[in-house]
């Protein structure tokens, strides 16, 4: 069985060194078979990990009820380390057109405030 899993850049390095280890751990306490586990890529919104484990079971109910019992133990461990899951996420920049960035709200990080509606009678 397969697992693949994917961490945000944002994750320490240090954490991203024991990811492998950790999913071995959550194979071996589930009683399976350990493959192998390991970083695959930088992926466009994540840095991408693959576990592979063997469930030697007689019927595809018992493979699926295997396969979720690792699944949630890797959620469960990386929820106690604090360890982000990553989902498709993109910035966009703006830009004029010389090239310079336009930046979509004033510099000083404080944003305007339209006049509440009680305020613009008492004017």
């Amino acid at each position: 069985m397969q697992i693949n899993v994917g961490v945000i850049y944002q994750t320490d390095p240090h954490i991203e060194d024991a990811i492998p280890s950790m999913m071995r751990d959550v194979v071996e306490q589930a009683k399976l078979t350990f493959v192998r586990a390991n970083f695959t890529a930088f992926g466009p919104s994540s840095l991408d990990f693959e576990l592979l484990f063997e469930a030697e079971v007689a019927e595809i109910a018992m493979a699926k009820a295997e396969y979720q019992k690792v699944a949630l133990g890797i959620l469960r461990a990386f929820n106690q380390r604090g360890i982000e899951f990553a989902y498709p996420t993109q910035t966009t920049f703006t830009a004029a057109p010389d090239g310079t960035m336009i930046v979509p709200y004033p510099p000083s990080g404080v944003f305007p405030v339209a006049p509440s509606h009680d305020a613009m009678s008492r004017s």
